[in-house]
């Protein structure tokens, strides 16, 4: 049974049971079941699938968010990244805070980095344990006793116990007095708790092919904990091997809290299964050399599957369990620590015919281009900084079209991205889900809106075509995959003009309101200057809108092309850019809107730059500004500021950083980091000097209106308080002035300027 088939059984007998506490307890012990059994060379996809679907559907939950059996999860979320690893997700989950009093996170944690010998951390953990308060106090000088050996002395543990704890130090489970809950069968055996088989169960259907010993190792019914059970737990922590584990059974019935047994028997069932899961560790030892090429093979088939693997990125904090294997355009600048920018050159690898992982706008790019895919980045992408490096990569706006063959399909409830690291300081968050669901059911749906909430989407795949509610659309290619969501180029069947398709999961309907929210508020002459929605899906498990294909890329990829041919963006062209971006966020700010996610990558080019421009720069849109998804609705909080990080690296305004209160401020932030991309090729870094901000690389002395820029940029990167914003009127007439001077200095110049520009979007 491959593993997508495993997976699929796991699931559907989940939903089968009545409530989310069962479902929830039964698909966690089929993850570690899989994790721990050898059964075939599947199980470690299997486990990945099921341990995203379980962070996508249950870790966001008040139910569920502090349950420690989560604990597991998120290790093995980590375990079967081959990106992320554990020490990763272990540190975004800590800022989630869901765990924060929970002694077994720590020692998970600790656990992880001490494999590497990085005892420093294990250190600072400790230490965060302590000051956290996280409970029971004693299970967190005995877990972390294997790796801090002068706590053991301190606790006086016993020998043997701390000899078994170094041994399988993750193997830690806690006692936990509560009502009665299903929990993993592992735990049931750990703490010697009363257990029961339940007969007479029919098992789940099993493919007549199957090997006698598999299927009937699929059928052992897992075991159940009763309260009464726990009352006879001595110690806060116990420790056992993995064998007794292993006889776990991944797709059995979990047994009603009703049924209990006698210790005895439970014992005997224990015992039982311990030798039957040793005699089969030993078999799969010597099957093991065999199965090595098979496994490789299986690993590269399902590399597709292993994709829909991600964990969930909806617009929201923390949502960060997404394992980026499936390779996306690489934009060539994405960001690096603001503090310590650097330019690198990472040389593609693997297939060249896929696009390599990076950010991507929520407008998709397009345009044929000469470039090799070899093509190295020129900063450093933020993929590379997080997790693997060997993806194919190309520069620029070079679309990828793969067949249908080559595609890497977009599973029905596969996340759609890695999310951000929002750390908001506070009560008040401007992205609450909460807030967002109030508002959406309180307005009316627009009209290009379609809601589907009973309905799943559709498989999304290059090559394949898909129905949206009425409409059919063949999808010709993925061109992007981004923070939090696929893109897609697509052509309506009744259409020749391709379009662009936003594929996310979990829907996103809030990006649809802002679109619309931002359409109905700015002032007519600015609408144009923003992006249009033809067409919106909301499914019950994703949302896909259908909006304009731009095939001339953004304000990153025509910054990555200058960069490519070792020139500067002329000071005319930043000029008419940097107009007509402050025009937008004035009317969007007036508005009562913020957008909350200003950068070179969500701004898209509408075409070439005539001389038109030159004479009234607002006289047609050259840029438009898309991506809505992080936007703020102010009327939603009305004299409301805020505090905390959004967790978009380069584009966190200094207000975030310095855990400040702000607002507009956030906008005002990406304006000036995208006219600094444009104006020096590189991402902005800043720096503190006498008290004040300052960019850490100044413009160079040549760089026409540079004066300007400079106290622009600094009377932003200073703003005294969210009562005291700049106002844009300030900035826009002080444009105003050095454009027409600019201008009129030397006509000829500029035209080159435009030339360059115009042939440059068109490669």
């Amino acid at each position: 049974m491959a593993d997508s088939e495993l997976f699929t059984a796991a699931l559907r007998f989940a939903e089968s049971l009545p409530s989310q506490t069962e479902q929830f307890g039964y698909l966690v012990d089929q993850a570690k079941w899989c994790d721990r059994s050898s059964l075939d060379v599947y199980n470690n996809n299997c486990v990945k699938k099921l341990v995203t679907h379980i962070t996508s559907h249950f870790s966001r939950t008040d139910e569920f968010k502090s349950d420690e059996r989560l604990i597991d999860v998120y290790g093995l979320l980590g375990k079967t990244s081959r990106t992320m690893g554990q020490k990763k997700v272990f540190k975004q989950v800590y800022q989630m805070g869901n765990l924060k009093k929970s002694a077994k996170f720590y020692i998970k944690w600790a656990a992880a980095h001490a494999s590497d010998g990085e005892m420093t951390k294990v250190e600072e953990i400790y230490k965060l344990a302590m000051d956290n308060e996280a409970e029971p106090q004693k299970d967190i000088n005995i877990g972390f006793a294997p790796f801090m050996p002068r706590l053991g002395q301190q606790e006086k543990a016993d020998d043997t116990m701390m000899l078994l704890a170094t041994t399988h130090r993750d193997d830690f489970t806690f006692s936990q007095p509560s009502a009665p809950v299903v929990q993993d069968p592992a735990a049931a055996n750990e703490h010697q708790m009363e257990v029961d088989q339940e007969e007479n169960m029919p098992p789940p259907a099993v493919p007549n092919n199957r090997k006698r010993r598999q299927s009937s190792r699929m059928t052992m019914p897992l075991a159940a904990i009763s309260e009464a059970s726990m009352e006879n737990v001595q110690e806060p922590c116990n420790v056992v091997s993995g064998n007794v584990q292993d006889a776990c059974n991944a797709f059995s019935y979990t047994l009603p809290l009703s049924q209990e047994a006698k210790a005895s028997a439970a014992k005997e069932a224990a015992d039982a299964a311990a030798a039957a899961a040793e005699k089969e560790a030993a078999e799969a030892a010597a099957r093991k050399a065999a199965e090595a090429d098979a496994r490789d093979a299986a690993e590269a088939a399902a590399a597709k599957e292993a994709a829909a693997a991600a964990a969930t990125s909806k617009k929201a904090p923390f949502e960060v369990f997404y394992d980026p294997e499936t390779p996306a355009v690489t934009q060539n600048i994405a960001p690096a620590p603001r503090a310590a920018f650097a330019i690198a050159q990472m040389p593609a690898r693997g297939d060249s015919n896929r696009p390599g992982f990076g950010f991507v706008t929520s407008t998709p790019f397009a345009g044929a281009s000469n470039q090799p895919t070899t093509q190295a980045p020129f900063l450093l992408d933020e993929s590379a900084i997080q997790g693997d490096s060997n993806n194919g990569l190309f520069g620029g706006a070079s679309p990828v079209v793969m067949d249908e063959s080559s595609a890497d399909d977009v599973d029905e409830d596969e996340p759609t991205g890695v999310g951000l690291n929002t750390t908001i300081l506070g009560d008040l968050d401007p992205w609450d889900k909460a807030l967002r669901m109030k508002v959406l059911n309180a307005t009316p749906a627009p009209d290009c809106r379609k809601d589907f909430l009973t309905t799943k989407c559709q498989t999304i795949a290059a090559g394949k075509t898909v129905t949206l509610g009425e409409e059919q659309y063949e999808i010709r290619s993925l061109i992007g995959q981004g923070g939090f969501a696929k893109v897609f180029k697509v052509k309506k069947n009744d259409s020749r003009k391709e379009m662009a398709l936003k594929y996310e999961s979990p829907a996103c309907a809030w990006e649809i309101y802002m679109c619309e929210t931002a359409r109905s508020r700015l002032q007519s002459e600015i609408t144009d200057f923003v992006m249009f929605v033809n067409e919106s899906y909301v499914f019950n498990n994703a949302s896909a809108i259908v909006y304009e294909y731009y095939p001339h890329g953004t304000l990153l990829d025509v910054s990555n092309k200058y960069k490519h041919e070792n020139a500067e963006m002329s000071h005319v062209i930043v000029m008419i850019v940097g107009f007509q971006i402050a025009s937008i966020l004035k009317s969007v700010h007036e508005s009562k809107l913020i957008h909350g996610d200003v950068k070179p990558d969500n701004f898209v080019i509408t075409g070439p730059i005539d001389e038109q421009l030159l004479a009234d720069p607002m006289s047609r849109p050259v840029v438009k500004l898309i991506d809505w998804g992080r936007g703020i609705d102010m009327r939603q909080f009305e004299g409301k500021r805020f505090r905390g990080k959004a967790g978009t690296e380069q584009f966190d305004c200094p207000e975030m950083l310095d855990g400040r209160e702000w607002t507009y401020q956030t906008d005002f932030f990406g304006f000036i980091a995208v006219v600094y991309v444009l104006c020096v090729g590189e991402y902005i870094s800043t720096h503190k000097q006498n008290g004040r901000y300052t960019v850490t690389k100044q413009l160079k002395r040549r760089f026409g209106c540079r004066q300007m820029w400079i106290e622009i940029m600094d009377m932003i990167l200073n703003i005294p308080s969210c009562y005291q914003l700049p106002e844009w009127n300030v900035i826009i007439k002080l444009m105003q002035s050095q454009f027409r001077e600019s201008i009129s200095a030397d006509d000829l110049d500029c035209r080159k300027a435009l030339e360059r520009f115009n042939k440059l979007i068109s490669n």
